[in-house]
């Protein structure tokens, strides 16, 4: 595999999800990670109220920025991982509507699509981006991954943590891109992590990157 800068990241299924009897991924993911003498919760995709945070209700981390290619629908439907990329980056640049429709979806006319974009603006972006960071979760062990992230959390200032993740794993994608960008060729890449956490400190949610 070749992860030098600019070269098409290659993404095969591994044990960083739990996913469903057809291969998508299970709607909730939580990782259950043990560091420091305590065992914490990170949750990184789904319903998230009623667990003590703050203000998130859900999250859709997992969904945008941790990827793995196989395993999904989109391994399922044949797709190669550029068609992947695009699909998401579409979304987070609401690509279909006019500038105006984006800053208002009201103004699409049309309350199916309306609901749809509304749908897509909760799971990609709270606004309209045209670049998706995302961690090549197979550019690192599932265990290394999950305690990186952990260690970062938990030495965050409680909505914002820094992890530094092996420069193989960080990538972007841009709209209209003919392949994704490794942001950094070599060492490590520092990444931002917007959370919460609840007040007894064992549960995290990721919200975004920051």
């Amino acid at each position: 595999m070749n992860d030098t800068v600019g070269a098409a990241p290659i993404f095969s299924r591994t044990d960083y999800f739990s996913y469903t009897s057809d291969g998508h991924r299970e709607t909730q993911q939580v990782w259950n990670v043990s560091t420091g003498g305590k065992t914490i919760a990170i949750y990184v995709q789904g319903d998230v109220a009623g667990l003590g945070f703050p203000s998130i209700t859900e999250t859709h981390f997992a969904k945008k920025h941790l990827l793995s290619f196989k395993g999904g629908k989109a391994s399922k439907a044949g797709q190669d991982v550029m068609t992947k990329m695009q699909r998401i980056a579409g979304k987070r640049a609401r690509t279909g509507l006019t500038n105006s429709q984006k800053k208002d979806l009201s103004k699409i006319g049309d309350a199916t699509k309306e609901a749809y974009w509304t749908q897509i603006t909760n799971k990609y972006a709270g606004s309209v981006t045209k670049k998706n960071t995302f961690i090549k979760v197979d550019a690192i062990k599932p265990d290394e991954l999950r305690l990186l992230i952990a260690n970062g959390l938990l030495a965050g200032n409680g909505t914002e943590a820094h992890v530094d993740f092996p420069a193989a794993a960080v990538w972007y994608f841009e709209i209209g891109a003919a392949a994704p960008t490794q942001l950094q060729a070599n060492g490590v890449t520092s990444v931002g992590l917007g959370y919460e956490k609840n007040s007894a400190g064992d549960k995290f949610v990721i919200k975004h990157l920051g």
